[in-house]
């Protein structure tokens, strides 16, 4: 089942303020206790070279990692999880730099649960140009942080291996549903009136990145998934469990 995609909430002078998703807050005490050490700093302006982002489940354990941009050549994500535990993955794009470019890709990054397993993906818009916009998929496994690469018609290898390409060289209208147990990739021609295209795709750890496989036979005439306010390439739940940028 697909739900509906919540926005980033805006945050007050509290650095605890919730973000407005229908996920359970970890505030009690228990959970203040297995907090990460904060790494980053809450705002682009400050003097730390790092902007906190949010705190999310990163590796399923049900405790709060924080999650920060790295605005440097190139730039970074940076994962804090109780214990000080860190690592960092660079972003393939150096689009990403820059005092204003930071904080507009700090506003939309997403977090949403992809691949069925336990613990949120960070998705990173990397680069939007006249052909088409791109994100990296970030995932934590075995104790670090890994790309995770585009399934289906998603992949481009001539833009990259691991970038998630929406084209817009062709008249459809492409986006990634959210689902229990993985993912479904929906096209929908924007002249046609036939309904769109549905395919589940799942993921499997078969190598050293994993890859995905379609499950079952493309649906046909399915109703299109509704707009929203959010980002129009993803129609997922927003699993931060809190929103640190300001």
């Amino acid at each position: 089942m697909t739900s509906l995609l919540l926005p980033l909430a805006s945050c007050s002078s509290d650095a605890g303020t919730e973000a407005s998703d229908s996920r359970p807050s970890t505030t009690s005490d228990s959970a203040s206790s297995s907090r990460p050490k904060i790494t980053c700093s809450r705002s682009f302006a400050d003097t730390s070279d790092c902007t906190r982002i949010a705190r999310v489940d990163i590796d399923g354990s049900g405790d709060e990692a924080e999650v920060g941009l790295v605005f440097d050549k190139p730039s970074k994500v940076r994962v804090t999880l109780p214990g000080d535990r860190t690592d960092e993955i660079e972003i393939a794009s150096n689009e990403v730099g820059g005092a204003k470019a930071v904080a507009g890709s700090a506003r939309k990054m997403q977090f949403y649960e992809l691949d069925g397993q336990p613990g949120t993906e960070i998705i990173v818009p990397i680069e939007t140009e006249k052909s088409g916009t791109y994100f990296q998929v970030f995932s934590w496994r075995d104790g670090e942080l890994v790309r995770l690469p585009p399934p289906g018609f998603l992949h481009d290898p001539e833009v990259g291996e691991d970038h998630w390409t929406f084209s817009l060289a062709i008249s459809m209208d492409r986006r990634v549903l959210c689902r229990d147990g993985g993912i479904s990739l929906e096209s929908n021609q924007y002249t046609s009136l036939d309904g769109a295209d549905v395919t589940d795709y799942a993921f499997s750890d078969d190598g050293s990145d994993g890859s995905w496989a379609q499950v079952g036979k493309t649906r046909s005439g399915e109703s299109p998934s509704p707009r929203t306010s959010g980002t129009p390439y993803f129609y997922c739940e927003d699993l931060r469990t809190r929103a640190l940028f300001r």
